[in-house]
């Protein structure tokens, strides 16, 4: 950005001191009138996109709301060489697959304002879903058949899949229900395909070697976690959150996080003593 002519705002983004008598030399709404029109820009120019990692070459969707939506619709305000210009702003504000804090970190950042397309779009192809749930069908649900019904799950799978396509298709300017108001088992129901696809993406990198699946992963686990958030599973758990928070310990065993695995075998030990699922093996004391 450098040899561009830059806004001169600076005075509006610092601390005023103020001793109760008013600068002569400056209006009392001058301040109050530079920040006005920086709000104005940021509430104007602030959009949701789709970011590419430099490292890993994934892509990221990044919130209108997002910490590091706003930080970047603020640059042009901000004194020069005030942020590195190779810096990654979704890396600085750990809104990337390679943040040591998944699977709690959000990747869309504002869950009020999450719709079905960005739940689709961070799916891939239609034909990398289906590799990756034969991959967990063959090679992870016959050893840990946490899903009762695999048939039922699959035609779920498809339907989904179909959806995909279709909204492949949309223009991006096209109105979409915001996944806060989607019903409960439907929001369980994504989480649920995350979490399988996060399993058979985990079971390619065994077969095929490409450690760059374990990133796929990753997000996978992170979208899911995000769903189950959305849908509430900590009030209103299910079955099937349950089933989800099951494989997802296993995927987040399976890479190296055994913190985050105990937790999630707490919650779900929790959600089915709470649903009557969960009893002791020992008889009530007498």
């Amino acid at each position: 950005m450098s040899g561009e002519s830059r806004p001169s705002y600076r005075p509006a983004l610092q601390t005023q001191q103020h001793s109760g008598v008013e600068s002569p030399t400056r209006s009392p709404d001058t301040s109050s009138n530079d920040l006005l029109t920086i709000l104005d820009h940021m509430a104007t120019n602030a959009t949701e996109s789709c970011e590419m990692d430099a490292v890993t070459g994934q892509m990221t969707f990044v919130g209108r709301r997002a910490h590091a939506t706003l930080f970047r619709t603020l640059t042009p305000y901000l004194p020069e060489k005030a942020l590195p210009p190779t810096a990654s702003l979704e890396s600085v504000f750990g809104l990337t697959n390679r943040t040591i804090s998944q699977p709690f970190v959000s990747l869309w950042n504002t869950t009020a304002r999450v719709t079905v397309e960005d739940i689709l779009r961070s799916l891939p192809s239609a034909e990398a879903c289906l590799r990756y749930y034969q991959t967990y069908q063959q090679t992870c649900h016959p050893f840990f058949p946490v899903i009762p019904d695999i048939g039922v799950f699959e035609s779920k799978l498809c339907l989904v899949l179909d959806r995909l396509v279709v909204e492949a298709d949309r223009p991006s300017s096209s109105p979409m229900q915001l996944a806060a108001h989607l019903p409960r088992p439907e929001l369980v129901g994504y989480a649920l395909l995350f979490a399988v696809l996060a399993a058979g993406c985990q079971g390619c990198l065994v077969v095929e070697g490409d450690h760059q699946l374990a990133l796929y992963s990753r997000v996978f686990v992170a979208c899911s976690f995000e769903c189950l958030s959305l849908a509430n599973m900590y009030v209103n758990p299910s079955s099937e959150s349950i089933q989800a928070i099951l494989i997802l310990a296993s995927v987040n065993c399976n890479d190296g996080n055994p913190g985050v695995t105990m937790s999630m075998l707490g919650i779900a030990a929790q959600q089915a003593q709470g649903l009557g699922m969960h009893t002791s093996l020992f008889g009530e004391p007498s």
